[in-house]
C-alpha cells in the first residue's frame, strides 16, 4: 500500500497532529507554574509582614508555616519545570 505524500512529506504528518495535545500539555503546567508562583509571592509577603510585626511565639509558628508552603511551592515549581 503506498502512503500518501512520499518520504519527508509524510513524516511530519503525524507530529503536527499531535502539536495541540502538546501545546494543551505545556499550557496547562505553565498555568500551573504562574497560580504556584502567585501564592509563593503572597505567602512571602505575608512572612515579611508577620516577620516585622511581632516576634511573638505564635507569629514564630506562622513565619515557619508561611516558610512551609514556600518550600511547597518552590519543590512543586521545579517539577513543573522538570516534566516540560
Amino acid at each position: 500500500r503506498q502512503r500518501p505524500g512520499s518520504g519527508f512529506q509524510y513524516r511530519p504528518t503525524p507530529a503536527a497532529a499531535s502539536c495541540p495535545v502538546l501545546g494543551e500539555i505545556v499550557g496547562h503546567s505553565l498555568a500551573a507554574f504562574n497560580r504556584l508562583a502567585m501564592v509563593y509571592l503572597g505567602v512571602r509577603v505575608a512572612q515579611s509582614l508577620i516577620h516585622s510585626a511581632s516576634g511573638t511565639d505564635w507569629a514564630i509558628r506562622l513565619r515557619f508555616t508561611a516558610f512551609l508552603v514556600q518550600l511547597v511551592c518552590a519543590v512543586r515549581m521545579g517539577m513543573t519545570l522538570l516534566s516540560l
